[in-house]
């Protein structure tokens, strides 16, 4: 089960990614960061860690379907799981 927005604000990355050029690079990691702590706002450990998992697939659904490149979607989720 997905979390609440996790498609939608990963499909906003996708878009910022696709028109990002080095800088905006930085400011989406900074975006996924602040994502990721929103999330697992208030959560214990078993629910952050479901949390990052709903929006690491959403991202990676985004990847197959052809919106986000392999590499973006790894640095993506790369940034999730820090």
């Amino acid at each position: 089960m997905r979390a609440p927005g996790a498609t939608g604000e990963a499909r906003r990355l996708a878009g910022l990614l696709r028109a990002a050029n080095g800088g905006q690079r930085e400011r989406i990691a900074r975006r996924v960061v602040r994502l990721v702590a929103e999330a697992c706002d208030g959560e214990d450990a078993a629910g952050a860690a479901r949390a990052c998992a709903a929006l690491r697939d959403s991202v990676l659904d985004l990847c197959e379907g052809g919106v986000l490149s392999l590499g973006d979607a790894r640095l993506i989720c790369n940034e999730i799981d820090v």
